[in-house]
């Protein structure tokens, strides 16, 4: 339902470990049922401005949920989050992992477009949202799979801190 609503303006500002744990949070009954573990590791406490941080509230959710639905029980799912900040302009990075059966190069090319999904209930909408939020704020995903062993799927988003949108 998300997609068809208009992107919210703004949020407030938060901290970059806030946004991530809050996101874990409100994710960790799903990854319960699913017996996966979400771990975090968070890299400072850098502030976001309030317009960047409601698209990362956004995109988060629907990542860290993609990699849970993905990961087998008994698996795990890594969020890391830092600001790469040695030359100008800072740059938002943030990496989830999960320990998936991975995607395949033939499908990599079709998951952002809308409706498309392997899922028996998906929707097809999650990445597509993700996407739209990440042009809406100058940001990019990078994809990569297998990940480890021949399995897994690590997706990093990368965005400017300030400005740039």
């Amino acid at each position: 339902l998300s997609f068809s609503r208009p992107s919210a303006a703004a949020g407030e500002e938060v901290t970059l470990q806030h946004l991530i744990e809050q996101a874990v949070a409100l994710l960790s009954p799903e990854a319960e049922r699913a017996g996966v573990q979400l771990n975090c590791n968070i890299d400072g406490d850098v502030i976001l401005p309030g317009s960047l941080s409601a698209a990362v509230t956004e995109i988060l959710s629907n990542l860290i949920l993609n990699g849970i639905q993905a990961t087998p029980s008994g698996g795990r799912v890594a969020v890391s989050g830092a600001v790469a900040q040695d030359a100008p302009p800072a740059v938002l990075k943030i990496t989830i992992t999960d320990e998936g059966a991975g995607i395949s190069v033939e499908l990599r090319e079709r998951i952002f477009e809308p409706f498309f999904t392997t899922k028996q209930r998906g929707t097809g909408l999650g990445l597509t949202i993700i996407k739209r939020r990440l042009t809406e704020i100058g940001g990019t995903i990078d994809i990569e799979s297998p990940v480890s062993h021949g399995h897994g799927t690590r997706m990093t988003i990368t965005a400017p801190l300030y400005g740039n949108r």
